[in-house]
């Protein structure tokens, strides 16, 4: 009999992609019932390790992993890391000036989230590259490998002066912000941009900067919340407005999954905050969360006019 493998990587985007603790809780039975069963499988998962104290929150789950060998990874020592960024290029008949592998080396050995940055860089250098030999020069012009993410989206932002605006507005919609943890990225439905901002997210993924697929947007990688020195700024800038932003989209997935009822419609302290939030960020919020609220507000309007025509009867 074949032995099967069933591998899910970015598992703890389980965690921080799904807010329903029921439906998380039922993937993960059904993980369990898989690795139970009389079935010749073997469950690999690999996770953030800044995310692994999510798993305590199921018990079941919590049991098995703890009676089961788990491994950390370190980060990638000098040589690993060299033949990481050698042996592709070798293979295509590409090499580096002399210094360069050694030189991008000594600046990100002891960087943590080495491996994206590293990505991230080859990439570029590979792009920029002239004829067979990938140079200092092209390396010179990135600032240096920590820098080479924020440099690229700096230079993007700064040549699409009349979108500034939709840039920042797409980017507020793809990032989560963490409670007491990392910031992370935030996979988004093209129905939660208006057009302008949907034909900057055209702009944004011929960049690479985010990537679409199946009416998704997605931040190309979480490496850039970090980064992007600009995204950051954002972010600490709108962190109230983002908090509130989870927790009306929470409510609202209420409001539709129970049948779209007016009694879960936002109400009293909640709608006040809303309204707040909509006058003050009103091109921020996506319209389907503009709609919501802004039923709330006529509903609640129009309770309060019946009010007063009661009691002046």
């Amino acid at each position: 009999s074949k032995h099967l493998y069933f591998i899910i990587d970015q598992f703890e985007e389980l965690f921080t992609m799904t807010k329903e603790s029921k439906i998380r809780n039922a993937f993960l039975d059904q993980l369990l019932t898989l690795v139970n069963s009389e079935l010749d499988v073997t469950l690999l998962v690999s996770m953030r390790a800044d995310f692994l104290s999510h798993i305590s929150y199921y018990e079941p789950f919590s049991s098995a992993y703890n009676t089961h060998p788990s491994k950390m990874l370190s980060l990638l020592n000098k040589q690993s890391l060299k033949k990481v960024i050698e042996e592709p290029v070798l293979k295509v008949g590409v090499s580096f000036q002399d210094g360069l592998v050694e030189r991008i080396i000594n600046e990100i050995e002891e960087e943590a989230g080495q491996l994206p940055l590293l990505e991230f860089a080859l990439d570029q250098l590979w792009k920029k590259r002239k004829g067979r030999v990938i140079t200092h020069d092209i390396l010179d012009g990135m600032k240096s490998i920590s820098a080479s993410i924020s440099h690229y989206a700096d230079s993007f932002y700064e040549q699409h002066t009349n979108k500034q605006e939709s840039i920042k507005k797409v980017f507020m919609k793809l990032v989560t912000t963490g409670c007491g943890e990392e910031d992370i990225r935030r996979v988004a439905f093209l129905d939660e941009f208006d057009q302008e901002e949907r034909e900057t997210i055209v702009l944004l993924a011929n960049e690479r900067l985010v990537v679409t697929q199946d009416e998704k947007v997605d931040i190309v990688h979480e490496a850039f919340i970090r980064e992007w020195k600009q995204l950051s700024g954002w972010i600490e800038a709108y962190r109230e407005f983002l908090d509130w932003e989870k927790s009306v989209r929470d409510d609202k997935l209420v409001y539709v999954e129970n049948w779209e009822k007016k009694e879960d419609l936002l109400r009293e302290s909640k709608l006040f905050r809303a309204k707040g939030f909509l006058e003050k960020y009103k091109g921020y919020i996506s319209p389907n969360d503009r709609k919501f609220i802004e039923k709330s507000i006529a509903i609640d309007t129009r309770q309060k006019r019946k009010g007063v025509a009661l009691l002046s009867l």
